[in-house]
């Protein structure tokens, strides 16, 4: 049983996810960059909410999207998902 299958142009069938435990580990990743950024800016008091929420842009923007290609791998799937 596939959670997430796609139809692939390429190969002409549908797919899911290898690993779909991994999905988790991009927000888990995020979340620890989000911390550390967080703390490193701790010393500037309230002006850390602007480098926190630039960095949660861009991250979200860049950095995430990037992280789920790398790590999300796809098997075919035989036939059409239930």
């Amino acid at each position: 049983m596939a959670f997430f299958s796609f139809w692939c142009p390429n190969c002409g069938q549908y797919s899911a996810l290898r690993h779909p435990a991994l999905l988790g580990l991009g927000f888990v990743v995020s979340m620890i960059l989000f911390m550390l950024v967080y703390h490193y800016f701790a010393w500037l008091r309230w002006l850390v909410i602007v480098p926190a929420l630039m960095f949660g842009l861009l991250w979200s923007y860049a950095g995430v999207p990037l992280l789920t290609r790398l790590i999300n791998r796809y098997t075919p799937l035989e036939g059409p998902p239930r």
